[in-house]
């Protein structure tokens, strides 16, 4: 499930709690959705700390190994 998703499901909980009356349990429905969003947080966070490090990764173009890996990309078709 994308984040996008995540957060208009929480927006219409929400908005079903503030405009709907006689909603049961608002309160333990309010803490839960609370709590969704912090995990949404913090898995958000998460991903960005990921995506950091992966731009900070610096790829060796210039060793034995990369230069190996670029020649197993290469096809050569002999006839």
């Amino acid at each position: 499930m994308s984040q996008t998703s995540i957060i208009e499901k929480m927006s219409r909980l929400e908005h079903q709690i503030k405009y709907k009356q006689n909603v049961e349990h608002a309160e333990k429905v309010i803490a839960r959705l609370k709590e969704c969003a912090d995990e949404t947080a913090h898995v958000d966070e998460t991903m960005q700390e990921i995506r950091i490090e992966m731009d900070n990764i610096k790829e060796d173009t210039t060793g034995p190994q990369a230069l190996y890996e670029k020649l197993k990309k290469i096809e050569i078709n002999f006839i």
